[in-house]
């Protein structure tokens, strides 16, 4: 587990890791309006596609581990329990209106 999470950790911080360099390199330079509008939905991608790293380890967690699988499905299976069961005790409402008395 430890393995496929640093190859996903090392895989999605390559990138950012040479868009940092890259915007540190070319920062003085001319660049297109174009340019610096191609570089910009890179850079908005790189940025996306770091933070599938946070959520990689979840994913990770539960294929590999069955214990966290085995709790994961506990889990859901008690809050569906908990949506099915219907209140024996209940209030019933009726449409009257109580006249209040305001002091």
């Amino acid at each position: 587990m430890f393995i496929i999470q640093l190859s996903i950790a090392i895989m999605t911080r390559i990138p950012y890791a040479v868009q940092v360099i890259y915007t540190n390199i070319t920062q003085n330079w001319s660049k297109s309006a174009l340019q610096i509008a191609i570089e910009n939905v890179i850079v908005e991608f790189i940025h996306l596609f770091s933070y599938t790293f946070f959520t990689s380890s979840f994913y990770v967690s539960f294929i590999s581990n069955s214990a966290f699988r085995r709790q994961f499905k506990k889990f859901f299976r008690k809050s569906q329990q908990d949506d099915l069961r219907i209140p024996t005790n209940y209030t019933r409402h009726t449409n009257k209106i109580n006249n209040i008395q305001l002091t």
